[in-house]
């Protein structure tokens, strides 16, 4: 299975920890299903994202960005099959 959801993060920034281990959790079934990118490493994600980490997108759609609840990201899950 190819990554459907996209994790962009900082590092150094706890919001953005506590998503990625919780959805780490989540998807332990499908470990490549999660792809990860440091929107300091490339200009035009920090140019777009800079200020609104953690951003998740699930194909290519944002599904939360900044802060986030668990029963938020359950609703995604379960919508997308996971």
């Amino acid at each position: 299975m190819s990554a459907g959801w996209v994790l962009i993060k900082r590092r150094a920034c706890p919001p953005c920890e506590k998503l990625e281990s919780y959805l780490r959790f989540r998807l332990a079934h499908a470990p490549d299903a999660l792809k990860t990118l440091d929107v300091d490493a490339e200009g035009s994600l920090k140019q777009e994202f800079g200020l609104r980490v953690p951003v998740l997108l699930h194909q290519g759609r944002i599904v939360s960005e900044g802060t986030w609840t668990i029963d938020d990201l359950e609703e995604s899950l379960k919508q997308a099959g996971y």
